[in-house]
């Protein structure tokens, strides 16, 4: 197969992927960020936005530096509420 046989089947199978919503044929498109896990999916996303595709970094090829995982601050945690309290 040709470098233009190739050019045109990838072309083809993006207006493909456009055309019926395909995430998966577009994400091949991404390039591999490996960042230590967990991250939060609004993060994930940030990283999505920018072209990137997030992949845990303990799968990162050897040599390969691993962006640092960012700490956010852990979400507070409400009091239950006690129902029986409220009706007295």
């Amino acid at each position: 197969m040709t470098a233009e046989e190739n050019a045109i089947r990838e072309l083809e199978r993006k207006a493909l992927a456009e055309l019926i919503g395909d995430k998966t044929a577009i994400k091949k498109e991404l390039e591999i960020k490996y960042v230590e896990m967990p991250i939060s999916i609004e993060q994930k996303k940030e990283y999505n936005s920018q072209g990137f595709r997030v992949i845990d970094a303990k799968f990162a090829p050897e040599g390969h530096n691993a962006e640092p995982e960012v700490k956010e601050a852990p979400a507070r945690r409400r009091r239950r509420r006690n129902v029986e309290e409220d009706e007295e």
